[in-house]
């Protein structure tokens, strides 16, 4: 009897688990069709030529980061805006030549603006960055990196298009790849991952949920800052100035979407797995102020694809009906297949899509593991902020 029970109860666990595997499944063909949809049949609304010429102020915060300034400044400052626009680059209490190569910038245009902040009590830029919006003239805003370079001339006039076009927008989210000519590895995989997350809040945010964006490319009318009282529902986070205000302020009325390739700002990636990781720990706290429906979306998608593979391989090894699961796990590559390879095809990388199958595994086991790792591990990312708040109105 004994026997029977255990058994009986051995099946009713692969029964379960082989119906978690289903689920798990047809979510992930559920979400990749919805990706598919969007990058194929629903255009980015921004992906049309601006109607009116608004005047704009870029700005870009730098913490030693004279190199980069020297390489990627001008790229900035050649663009071919024929609106009023400046660009404020806030020295932000860097300790080598970053101000001295501003200044050299400064004589020859004078577009530039240079705010510098001596205080290093803030960590992160959202001090930099509010310094820079207040001093900003204009009421759009268009926010970059010091280690980003427009592809294009006309990025100003393109990110704007949708501002331009709907008054009611506010925000428009755009898109910020890896450099693509580094060798190896760890930039093939930083770019896939890249492009995952940008696919995920691409189609999120045209679907109506936009929940984050990232600042390496991002405009935003400074009203909505404004209305958000600033960043300081979220000072005691030292990372998240882009992802939080988006996930704060954002609604579906008021964000577009736009990778038109004329929008890319390219950076380069991470050296080295461990600075790698290190960053990925500090925006992976960020996530954790997102809101409650967006943390639970989210999870579902990442959990979906968590359980597809593990499931997949357990359920093999065990033996435990092979053809179901080996039938379902192939629907799933042939989505995916045809949603990746228009992804990589409309965000011109499509060098990765012979590497997709491995970049998938990969990201199911960055998910499953190191994700909660990182998640777990004591975060250095928070901060005691002082007494006065960056936001205090704009005069």
């Amino acid at each position: 009897m004994a026997a029977i029970m255990s058994i009986f109860s051995r099946e009713l666990i692969f029964t379960a688990f082989l119906w978690l595997f289903v689920l798990a499944t047809l979510v992930q063909v559920f979400y990749a069709i919805l990706v598919w949809y969007v990058f194929s049949i629903k255009p980015a609304p921004g992906n049309k030529p601006p109607i009116s010429l608004p005047g704009v102020t870029v700005i870009i915060c730098a913490r030693n980061e004279a190199p980069n300034i020297r390489v990627n400044l001008p790229g900035i400052l050649a663009q071919q805006y024929s609106g009023p626009w400046e660009l404020i680059v806030v020295n932000d209490a860097s300790e080598d030549e970053t101000l001295a190569v501003l200044q050299e910038f400064a004589l020859e245009n004078g577009r530039l603006k240079i705010v510098s902040i001596d205080s290093k009590n803030h960590p992160g830029k959202k001090m930099a960055l509010a310094e820079g919006i207040k001093k900003a003239e204009y009421a759009l805003l268009l926010f970059t990196d010091a280690d980003c370079q427009p592809v294009s001339k006309h990025w100003i006039s393109r990110m704007l298009a949708p501002l331009s076009l709907d008054q009611q927008k506010e925000m428009v989210l755009g898109f910020a790849p890896m450099d693509t000519s580094e060798p190896g590895l760890l930039n093939r995989w930083t770019r896939f991952e890249t492009i995952a997350t940008a696919m995920q809040y691409f189609t999120l945010a045209t679907l109506g949920n936009p929940y984050m964006g990232v600042g390496r490319n991002l405009a935003i009318r400074k009203s909505v800052y404004t209305r958000a009282g600033g960043f300081d529902s979220h000072l005691h986070i030292a990372s998240g100035d882009d992802d939080l205000l988006v996930n704060a302020a954002a609604t579906s009325k008021n964000t577009s979407c736009i990778y038109h390739p004329e929008t890319f700002v390219y950076s380069k990636g991470k050296s080295s797995w461990k600075a790698w990781f290190r960053q990925k720990k500090r925006h992976l706290s960020a996530g954790n102020a997102y809101k409650v429906t967006d943390k639970i979306l989210l999870a579902v998608i990442s959990l979906s694809l968590v359980l597809h593979y593990a499931l997949f391989v357990g359920l093999l090894i065990c033996g435990y009906e092979t053809w179901i699961v080996f039938a379902l796990w192939c629907m799933r590559q042939l989505v995916m297949l045809i949603m990746y390879r228009k992804v990589f095809w409309v965000l011109k990388d499509k060098s990765l899509f012979m590497h997709y199958l491995m970049f998938d595994f990969m990201l199911a086991f960055y998910l499953g593991t190191l994700v909660p790792l990182f998640l777990m591990l004591k975060s250095d990312n928070k901060w005691t902020p002082n007494r006065a708040k960056l936001f205090t109105g704009f005069t």
